[in-house]
């Protein structure tokens, strides 16, 4: 015997619509969230007391299946639950050694900052003007005397 029981989500604990003047009797066809498959193999009539069972388990089910899809919904849960995971390695000895690499790295950037140190640079180059123009004569010509002495 296989039997499918749908699964209706729960009406909400507290009613949005409810004002002042008292609760709003609304009728609202209420979502299906899945179904509960019942199987039973060694007997093909269904169990004395099974009914009274599955009306108590159902309204269980249908509450935890909503809420845990409701929860899926959620905007970055993925990340949430990525930086969870993550960040249950820090349990336990775990968290020992990280706050000793995070304290050596804490000490390296300090040394780095604080501590003097030479730095020297050699480099082979030419030291050239910022503004530069090309001079050229439009004609050939011969130089007849040149203004400029030597060291000036």
């Amino acid at each position: 015997m296989v039997q499918i029981v749908p699964l209706f989500e729960p009406d909400p604990l507290f009613d949005l619509a409810e004002d002042a003047r008292g609760p709003r009797e609304v009728e609202r066809p209420r979502r299906v969230v899945g179904g509960l498959v019942v199987e039973q193999v060694a007997e093909s009539r269904v169990k004395e007391g099974l009914p009274e069972r599955l009306e108590l388990v159902k309204d269980h089910v249908a509450t935890a299946l909503s809420n845990s899809m409701r929860h899926e919904r959620f905007f970055g849960m993925k990340l949430w639950r990525f930086l969870g995971r993550s960040l249950s390695w820090l349990e336990g000895r775990n968290r020992v050694k990280a706050g000793l690499v995070v304290v050596a790295l804490v000490i390296a950037g300090l040394v780095l900052a604080l501590v003097p140190w030479d730095y020297r640079v050699e480099a082979n180059g030419q030291l050239m003007p910022v503004a530069q123009l090309d001079v050229f004569a439009p004609n050939d010509g011969n130089v007849i005397s040149v203004l400029v002495k030597e060291g000036d």
